[in-house]
């Protein structure tokens, strides 16, 4: 029998590719890191995108830190975060709610795979509209290790059943890519992040803008 899909599954990541909340994430950084009387260049900003908050606490105030107070650093960045994002109208990826539904009327699990916190994603589900569409989610607090380590595509992948090399990774940041080439899967990269050049040098197989664009391989008529 041929498979309706070329994919057994479909992993999405959230930040970029579900919302279109990539500057609105850059922000809060450098607010945050304002406040704390840092001063990030615009290259430590951009290195934020796709990586777990608590990875980013170390990266900008330094690795001399104790666990205790990189939670609570992280857990302070989320706060404000989520103040913003509760302000509201950030929407969705152009195309991304009618990608889904296709997915789910040819019976492809889709899988939210994410570095985010389990508050951050049902704050953003909820706001789009986008709750029922998952068949699971693989979040920050079920990883060991972020982006750019597999872990959170390998478990995505074992969470539908299927073989990482079975599956469609969406990705937009370059840490998050790299998590998927080295999970085995194939990757589609959205340019609402980073550039066409840039997601392919570091492996993405497919480029598009949104889900309005994707390549001939991978659309559903």
């Amino acid at each position: 029998m041929i498979s309706p899909y070329p994919f057994a599954a479909v992993l999405f990541d959230m930040d970029g590719v579900i919302i279109n909340n990539t500057p609105l994430h850059q922000s809060v950084w450098r607010e945050f890191a304002h406040f704390h009387g840092l001063n990030p260049s615009e290259e430590d900003i951009r290195a934020t995108n796709g990586r777990r908050a608590v990875d980013v606490v170390v990266s900008l105030f330094g690795s001399k830190l104790k666990p205790e107070e990189v939670l609570q650093l992280a857990a302070a960045r989320g706060a404000l975060y989520r103040q913003y994002l509760t302000r509201g109208n950030i929407p969705a990826v152009f195309g991304v709610e009618l990608f889904l539904e296709k997915l789910g009327t040819l019976g492809v699990p889709r899988i939210l795979a994410t570095s985010a916190r389990a508050d951050n994603v049902s704050l953003v589900l909820s706001q789009l509209k986008l709750s029922g569409y998952f068949e699971d989610i693989v979040s920050a607090a079920d990883v060991c290790n972020g982006k750019p380590h597999p872990e959170v595509y390998l478990t995505a992948a074992f969470r539908a059943s299927v073989k990482p090399e079975e599956c469609l990774v969406i990705e937009d940041s370059l840490p998050g890519i790299k998590a998927a080439k080295a999970a085995g899967a194939f990757c589609l990269g959205m340019t609402t992040s980073q550039s066409e050049e840039s997601l392919k040098q570091v492996g993405a197989d497919w480029v598009a803008p949104d889900f309005s664009c994707l390549p001939n391989q991978l659309q559903i008529s």
